[in-house]
């Protein structure tokens, strides 16, 4: 639960979609995404920061899902963020590298590595070892 006088509480009380992996649970909310932790029963959480292009780009997030290699993937309302768990830092993928929208709206991923978005533009098929979109509307 939300609460403005605690930082390690969830970023938001209005939750759009949960994950579970590995003793974690990632929660997409409309103000960012909360990582708790399952064993130490806390709460980390990654926000858009206006003067850091590292941090998570976009403000509410849709859902998250993570690729063979067990990188996390974060869609927002700015595009594709993949989360490098040992920096906490984001890179965005978005319509200037070949996005259909920035707008997703969900994100999924395929026995071959692939991460699927749906977006207000069509269908994105993004290939993470290459870094290529292909694009169905």
């Amino acid at each position: 639960m939300h609460n403005d006088k605690d930082s390690s509480s969830l970023c938001d009380n209005l939750v759009w979609n949960i994950y579970h992996e590995k003793g974690r649970i990632w929660i997409a909310t409309n103000n960012g995404l909360g990582e708790y932790n399952e064993k130490q029963h806390s709460f980390i959480n990654y926000q858009h920061q206006e003067d850091n292009p590292a941090s998570l780009q976009g403000r509410s997030v849709a859902g998250m899902a993570t690729d063979l290699q067990g990188n996390l993937w974060v869609a927002t309302e700015e595009g594709l963020n993949q989360l490098d768990a040992k920096s906490g830092q984001f890179t965005l993928y978005s319509v200037e590298e070949g996005l259909a929208s920035n707008d997703i709206v969900n994100i999924a991923t395929d026995t071959s590595g692939n991460i699927w978005l749906t977006t207000a533009a069509g269908i994105s098929q993004f290939d993470p070892l290459k870094k290529t979109f292909i694009n169905y509307d």
